[in-house]
């Protein structure tokens, strides 16, 4: 079980065959879980690009998050992603949906009135988009419309730019995807888990998030990524410097 960041910090010198923490000081292993493993884990297992199946979403489910995003301006059909200033940081799309105010003359509802609705739009792709919002058959209707991601903003595609009393415009996007995992520190100095995001030194070490499966994967890969690397002499120097600093 590697339920504490202890467990992880044994398991880690038990797969390298070494049973002192000053071969590799807990500094060392922080920076080699935060900057060289966890980077490598997200791009081999979840990163976009990779097929997702529904027991890989289940194992991941501490990393999936709802964020309601209001657009950039009013009437913009613009939303940034998540920076991890007010929900958690965006790393890859599960599912989106958008609340859209329509006039209700186009829904069977009294000419003028506006109503509030939750619709799900199709993704367009780059090669798709000119055409597809100038084709007569496949523009953004009141049936059918839009969404494509593009650096770090969502842009949804309505039926038309914004009129007031004529256009239907969003309102709000409700996106669902998975955020990064918990960066992991051991702290020497006060090893038992504790409530430190940040991680501040002295005041507990802060686990990983993920369960125990993808924990040990995150182990193998560190291990790995260690062995290979005390092969080169830049590396050894640096592990060496580190122990000579935190003594």
């Amino acid at each position: 079980m590697l339920d504490s960041t202890l467990d992880m910090y044994n398991a880690f010198l038990e797969g390298i065959k070494k049973e002192y923490t000053g071969t590799v000081i807990p500094t060392v292993w922080n920076d080699l879980m935060n900057n060289k493993t966890i980077p490598e884990w997200i791009n081999s297992n979840i990163a976009e690009g990779i097929e997702l199946g529904q027991k890989q979403i289940d194992e991941l489910r501490v990393l999936r998050t709802i964020a309601n995003l209001d657009p950039t301006t009013p009437f913009s059909n613009t939303y940034n992603l998540p920076d991890g200033t007010d929900d958690p940081k965006y790393l890859r799309f599960l599912g989106i949906m958008f609340n859209v105010m329509f006039m209700g003359d186009h829904l069977c509802y009294e000419a003028g009135t506006l109503v509030l609705a939750q619709v799900k739009f199709d993704v367009i792709r780059s090669d798709q988009k000119a055409a597809w919002l100038k084709s007569p058959y496949r523009k953004p209707s009141y049936e059918r419309m839009y969404y494509d991601m593009s650096g770090n903003q969502i842009n949804a595609y309505t039926i038309n730019p914004y009129i007031a009393g004529i256009s239907t415009y969003t309102t709000q996007c409700s996106l669902e995807y998975l955020t990064y995992p918990v960066r992991i520190f051991f702290d020497e100095a006060h090893p038992a888990d504790a409530v430190n995001p940040t991680y501040t030194p002295g005041v507990g070490s802060v686990n990983s998030n993920l369960p125990d499966m993808q924990k040990a994967k995150l182990i193998d890969i560190a291990v790995r990524i260690y062995l290979e690397s005390t092969k080169e002499e830049r590396y050894r120097t640096y592990v060496n410097e580190s122990i000579i600093r935190n003594q």
